[in-house]
Parts: structure tokens; C-alpha cells; sequence
């Protein structure tokens, strides 16, 4: 007992660990999940609205650090844009990603209302006639699930690199989202065992789908890079 009460006194990072794990995913991971069953049951439209509202008030309430991270980028890319376009293009990305978060709870009705359009789908024809391997490559910038529906449509059998969530709580609103698609995409998480299950899954004229995603809390190591242009991770 002594043991515990010291090292809870002393040890910062774990006193966060325990916060979160007890108290801050429970209360988002229960808001999450009123947030997302309810949206099941508006309309597609007026589903989208109401996610392009509710993300700047996410980034302001909720999702602080990176929004101020996002703003310092911007500055850095984009330094003739003056303070109110940079503002302006903040916030059509928050409403953009509150757009796609709110669509979430509908990817199996956007799916089987063919909501997507393939563009150069002629291109695939060779390769799904020749069962040969491919890699997919795409960027994150909307609900992949639904274009790996499509894949995996034309024949391909697919296999996804993924960083799981580390709410435990969203992490299983993302499952059941993604198994009332009722695709078959195998996900593995990023870790050591990924490159030999991707290699093997090449070597059984399989296919990879892999994101070109954002960059956050040391994922890319890059110091370099970094270095020399002041991005913060």
C-alpha cells in the first residue's frame, strides 16, 4: 500500500495514465457513443450538417492542443495568408473532419447508397484480371472504410496497416462501424510482427492498403526534417 501511495504522489505519467484510463475515456468514450447512435438515425444530409457544426466547437472544447499545433503549422506553410484566412481554413478543416466523424455512424447506409464515384476504375481492370499483388496507397483524408469496401468488391483480397484507437471505448465504436459494413478487410496494427504479416500477405497475391496520414506525437521520425522548417509533432 505504501508503494502504491508513493509512486501515485511521485510518478506524474502514471497518475495521467490512471486519469485517463479511469476517468477521461470512460466520460468521452460514453459521449462518443451517445454522439454516434444517435446520428445513425438522421438522415445522410442532415448528418453531414450537423458534424460540419460540431467540429470547430470539438477543436475548441475538446481538441485544444491540436488545434493550436494546427494553427502554428499553418503560420509556417502559409505565411502570406493574414490571421483571418489562416482562421478561415481552420476552420473548414475541423468542419471537414466534423463532417467525416459524424459519417461515421452511416458507413454502411453512405456504402449501400453508392455514395461514392470511382474514378479511373478502368485503371484496376489488368490487375484484378491477373490476381497479381498490389499496394494501395491513399491519403487519410476521409472514411477509408468505404473505398476498402470497393476494393475488396473488384476481388482483392486486403489486408490494412492501422494505428488501433487508444480509447478503448471509441476503439469499439470504430469495430462495430466497420463490421456493419460487412467487408472483409483484415487490419493489423503498426508494430514489429507488421512487416512480416504484410510480406507474407504480398507473397499470397494479396493486397495492401496503406495511409499516408498526418503526422503526430513522434510517429514519423524525421529530426531533420523537423529541424529545419520548426513543425511541431
Amino acid at each position: 500500500m505504501t508503494q502504491f501511495n508513493l509512486r501515485g504522489l511521485t510518478d506524474k505519467t502514471w497518475r495521467k495514465r490512471q486519469w485517463r484510463y479511469w476517468l477521461s475515456d470512460p466520460f468521452w468514450g460514453a459521449l462518443d457513443y451517445i454522439c454516434h447512435y444517435s446520428l445513425r438515425v438522421i438522415p445522410i444530409a442532415a448528418n453531414a450538417a450537423i458534424g460540419r457544426f460540431l467540429g470547430p466547437l470539438a477543436a475548441k472544447y475538446r481538441f485544444t492542443k491540436e488545434h493550436q499545433r494546427a494553427e502554428h503549422n499553418l503560420a509556417l506553410l502559409r505565411p502570406e495568408l493574414t490571421q483571418a484566412e489562416r482562421t478561415e481554413m481552420l476552420t473548414q478543416m475541423w468542419q471537414h473532419i466534423g463532417c467525416h466523424m459524424a459519417e461515421y455512424s452511416l458507413l454502411d447506409k453512405l456504402f449501400a447508397a453508392n455514395r461514392v464515384t470511382i474514378i479511373n476504375e478502368q485503371v484496376l481492370a489488368p490487375f484484378i484480371a491477373q490476381k497479381q499483388p498490389m499496394i494501395f496507397v491513399f491519403a487519410h483524408t476521409g472514411n477509408w472504410e468505404l473505398c476498402g469496401n470497393y476494393v475488396i468488391g473488384y476481388g482483392f483480397d486486403v489486408m490494412g496497416l492501422y494505428h488501433p484507437v487508444r480509447n478503448r471505448f471509441a476503439s469499439r465504436i470504430a469495430d462495430s462501424a466497420r463490421e456493419r459494413m460487412g467487408g472483409v478487410i483484415k487490419l493489423i496494427p503498426s508494430g514489429s510482427e507488421a512487416m512480416r504479416k504484410m510480406c507474407k500477405q504480398l507473397a499470397g497475391q494479396g493486397a495492401l492498403w496503406l495511409a499516408i496520414d498526418e503526422v503526430k506525437k513522434q510517429q514519423l521520425k524525421s529530426s531533420c526534417f523537423w529541424a529545419c522548417i520548426g513543425i511541431t509533432q
